[in-house]
């Protein structure tokens, strides 16, 4: 069972056309539906850019990767992208266990972050 319930915040910079979901708490198999529900209502409110700060998490099970690589396959067939910012330890951990690191945007800062969502064109 979930020590303490997940909490997710919701931005968006609307200059930059990026929504910014701020969980805090666990994302296991009692919490992955509330940050699973707020992507999907934020891809379908057309937001295809979205940065999930997770800096307020502390552990993730497989449900919780579970819900990035599904955001990242959906955005992606929209033109978007799904980037993580400010992985704590024991998350990027995690990450760097399952080579998640490799196949997910992850930045350790937002301007990082919004960077990533304008990648740099390869010269001649």
């Amino acid at each position: 069972m979930a020590d303490a319930p997940l909490l997710v915040w919701f931005d968006l910079l609307e200059e930059l056309g990026i929504v910014v979901l701020t969980a805090k708490g666990p994302v296991d198999g009692y919490t992955y539906d509330l940050l699973q529900k707020r992507i999907n209502q934020s891809i379908a409110d057309g937001h295809y850019r979205i940065v999930v700060d997770l800096s307020g998490v502390n552990y993730i099970s497989s449900a919780g990767l579970g819900v990035f690589i599904a955001a990242r396959n959906r955005v992606i067939e929209k033109g978007g992208s799904i980037v993580l910012l400010n992985l704590s330890k024991p998350v990027r951990e995690i990450f760097r266990a399952l080579s998640m690191d490799e196949y997910m945007n992850v930045a350790a800062s937002m301007q990082d972050a919004i960077q990533a969502f304008h990648p740099k064109k390869k010269t001649g």
